[in-house]
C-alpha cells in the first residue's frame, strides 16, 4: 500500500513539474517563475538552513526578475607605472558570480530560476607595454562587468523580500597615459 501511495505521489510530482515547465516556457521567464516545494518528510513544519519556517505545502516564488548590464564600480586591480622608461606588465584576473539563497528557497532553486550557477566565473589575461617620457605615467585599471539581477521573493502569494545577484560576463582593462 505504501509503495502504491509513493508511486502516485511521484507521478503527481512529475506531472506538476511538467505543467510548471510548460507554463514557464509559454510565458516571459522574466515576469514570474514559479517554484513548488513538495515536502521531504511527513513533518508538518520544518526549518530550512537559514532558520526560516517552511510549512508543509508552502509555495515560494521568484517574481519580477529584472536584468541590466552594469560595469562593476569595484576595480579588481589597478596599477600606476611612472616614466621615464619602458614598461611591460601581464595581468590575469577572475570574477565570480554572487548569488545567495533567498527566503525559503534553496540556492539551487534560485540558480535555476535565474539561469546561472553561483560557481560561474570568468577569467581573462592582459598585457600592457610601452615607453613613457619623464613627465608621464600610465594608469592601468582592470574591472569586471556583470549582469545585475534584481528579483522579488513571494511566499504563498505574498511579498517576502527583494534580492540581487551578479553574473560575471567579462573582465576588461583600461589604460590611460597622463602627464605628471
Amino acid at each position: 500500500m505504501l509503495k502504491k501511495l509513493s508511486l502516485v505521489l511521484f507521478l503527481v510530482l512529475v506531472i506538476s513539474l511538467g505543467l510548471v515547465a510548460e507554463q514557464s516556457a509559454n510565458t516571459d521567464a522574466a515576469s514570474s517563475i514559479q517554484l513548488i516545494n513538495f515536502p521531504q518528510t511527513d513533518t508538518p513544519v520544518a526549518s530550512d538552513q537559514q532558520g526560516q519556517e517552511r510549512g508543509f505545502w508552502d509555495k515560494w516564488e521568484i517574481r519580477n526578475v529584472k536584468t541590466s548590464s552594469a560595469r562593476s564600480t569595484r576595480v579588481i586591480r589597478s596599477d600606476v607605472i611612472e616614466g621615464p622608461g619602458d614598461y611591460s606588465r601581464t595581468y590575469s584576473e577572475s570574477a565570480s558570480a554572487s548569488i545567495s539563497a533567498s527566503g525559503g528557497l534553496s540556492l539551487g532553486e534560485v540558480e535555476a530560476a535565474l539561469g546561472f550557477s553561483s560557481s560561474t566565473s570568468v577569467t581573462n589575461s592582459f598585457s600592457a607595454s610601452g615607453t613613457l617620457k619623464a613627465n608621464e605615467k600610465v594608469l592601468i585599471s582592470i574591472y569586471a562587468r556583470y549582469t545585475l539581477y534584481e528579483y522579488d521573493v513571494y511566499k504563498n502569494g505574498e511579498f517576502d523580500s527583494s534580492h540581487t545577484a551578479l553574473e560575471p560576463i567579462g573582465i576588461y582593462m583600461g589604460r590611460d597615459v597622463v602627464r605628471k
